[in-house]
């Protein structure tokens, strides 16, 4: 019995470590795109960097400045998702310690046979 209750409690902690590393590749892919409010503010935004690369000048240096602002805006909040799977992976092997401690008998409270 102590080894299905071992079992399935690793099962648990490695489905739980999987599903939070999914959820945060996600959300990591899906930030550059939820910066813009539409569809259009994005393609324009492109086009304009674009527009900059391809023309130089003051036009490179104006999408420099703008590829560097948004690139800011990403990390940060790229961050943020790391740093919440950091906690979520320790709250789940903080739980998974205590349910491992909660589901196993205390051997120091067993009377000698």
């Amino acid at each position: 019995m102590r080894f299905v209750k071992v079992f399935l409690l690793l099962s648990l902690l490695a489905f739980c470590i999987t599903l939070i590393g999914g959820v945060g590749s996600v959300l990591s892919k899906q930030i550059p795109k939820s910066m813009f409010s539409s569809q259009e503010e994005r393609v324009a935004f492109v086009a304009k960097l674009d527009a900059g690369l391809k023309n130089g000048g003051a036009a490179m240096e104006e999408a420099k400045r703008l590829n560097e602002e948004f690139s800011a805006k990403v990390v940060l909040r790229q961050r943020a998702v790391l740093w919440g799977q950091i906690f979520a992976y320790v709250l789940v092997v903080l739980t998974a310690t205590l349910l491992y401690l909660r589901s196993t008998p205390n051997r120091a409270n067993k009377e000698p046979a």
